[in-house]
């Protein structure tokens, strides 16, 4: 048996669906279904990012490391939801390279790649570490391009502006501080800093076109130490201004949070090969008194919500998987979950109604009584065993003895609770519901 399929049958035991605290006051109006899953690439797949639109999935595929081989260049590629296939796939063209930074351009399907190439050298007591290449992936030319580079120095990194379709690219060093602004359509645009310590605190203007920093001039000695000032950078316009006054700090904007959520689940499944740790994904609502929810796979990790709410994907065992999701009414939604419930429960009451008969056949016409382990007696007549906690259970309800001199078509034997009412399963070996019960 498949180990995925083996674990999946335990669901209902060591795979138990967590709640999500704090929970919403009441259950929100749809439900978010996950459709089957869907195989996107593996089986060495990391680090899964959706973009702003919904519409790409970002990850790195990483060659399995040898023993006596170089580490892989790095590869990054885009995967299109609607054609299910690779839009863009990049590998690095330089030996050690390493993707140290991948964030989307907001508002865009543009993802940025900030990757340095390791090429360390000292020469003269100077030690070049190579640079940082900025590269833009377009799903839509399904293409990436090299827009900028900047030298390795001692702080050197990529800030996108949480508001605007802007990026800075900043490298800083005591004899040389640079950046590179990066516009909507790839453009870049190089200015020199003034050398000096930048302390990292970059600040976004609230339209999120201007980045503000601090920073301290260079000076020959620590008396002669002078003032931290402001700089700014607008990246409409790619000029510098100095000397600016404190900027006022702008919160980033929250994304809505969904109505539900994939928690990490730490659990136990004891099979065929012994007991082994699983980490089973579960979508669970955060509203309502009896929340909904979905085994995504039984042994997942690192799931990521897409931004619209339509689509988990997760990883597992270096494969990357999607589970679309369709989002229906609540209404709707309890409807056909009802009907599901009442149909499963008539088909494991008839099945019960069946064996009990042929239990009484064997028996002298004899029924077992209230108290008897009906699983034991009755289990030899039944293919699943499972169908007597199904559907919350069936409970026998038929005093024993024999049917001698009552109808079976009417007489009840048990039954299951269902929404709306039971489902009861006759003498005679057929079922039905009883609405209210």
């Amino acid at each position: 048996m498949n180990r995925f399929v083996a674990i999946a049958l335990a669901a209902g035991s060591a795979l138990a669906a967590p709640r999500l605290i704090p929970e919403a006051p009441s259950a929100p109006p749809y439900v978010y279904e996950p459709m089957a899953a869907q195989f996107v690439a593996g089986p060495d797949a990391s680090k899964p990012e959706w973009s702003p639109s919904g519409r790409y999935i970002a990850f790195r595929l990483n060659a399995p490391d040898a023993a006596d081989a170089e580490p892989p260049p790095a590869r990054v590629v885009l995967w299109s939801r609607r054609t299910r296939r690779a839009a863009v796939d990049w590998t690095a063209p330089w030996p050690k390279s390493d993707v140290t930074q991948q964030v989307w351009l907001p508002g865009s399907d543009m993802l940025l790649l900030g990757v340095t190439d390791d090429r360390t050298e000292i020469a003269g007591g100077i030690v070049n570490r190579g640079n940082m290449h900025i590269l833009q992936m377009d799903p839509r030319k399904g293409a990436a391009a090299e827009i900028a580079s900047v030298w390795m120095g001692p702080s050197t990194y990529l800030i996108v502006s949480p508001r605007g379709p802007y990026a800075v690219a900043f490298s800083g060093g005591e004899d040389v501080s640079k950046a590179v602004i990066i516009g909507p359509n790839g453009a870049s645009n190089p200015i020199d800093l003034p050398t000096g310590e930048y302390n990292g605190a970059w600040r976004w203007s609230a339209n999120g076109a201007a980045l503000a920093a601090e920073y301290h001039p260079y000076a020959k000695s620590p008396e002669d130490k002078p003032a931290s000032v402001w700089v700014e950078l607008d990246a409409r316009t790619a000029t510098l201004k100095l000397n600016v006054p404190k900027p006022t700090a702008v919160a980033e904007p929250e994304p809505p949070v969904p109505p539900f959520g994939v928690p990490e689940v730490r659990a136990r499944y004891t099979g065929p090969f012994g007991a082994q740790p699983v980490h089973p994904l579960w979508l669970v609502e955060t509203g309502g008194a009896g929340p909904e929810h979905f085994l995504l796979h039984p042994d997942g990790h690192s799931a990521v919500i897409s931004p619209r709410w339509d689509g988990v994907c997760y990883l597992s065992d270096g494969m990357l998987f999607v589970r679309p999701l369709v989002r229906t009414p609540r209404t709707e939604y309890m409807q056909r979950k009802a009907a599901a419930a009442r149909k499963a429960a008539s088909e494991n009451a008839r099945q019960i109604g069946v064996a009990l008969r042929m239990y009484s056949d064997d028996y002298d016409n004899q029924y077992p009584l209230p108290g008897d382990d009906m699983k034991v007696r009755v289990g030899p007549y039944i293919r699943d065993p499972d169908i007597w906690d199904a559907v919350g259970g069936f409970h026998y309800a038929f005093a024993g003895g024999s049917l001698k001199g009552a109808d079976p078509a009417v007489t009840e034997i048990g039954y299951y609770d269902v929404p709306g009412g039971r489902v009861i399963a006759y003498g005679d070996g057929h079922a039905a519901f009883v609405a209210g019960g």
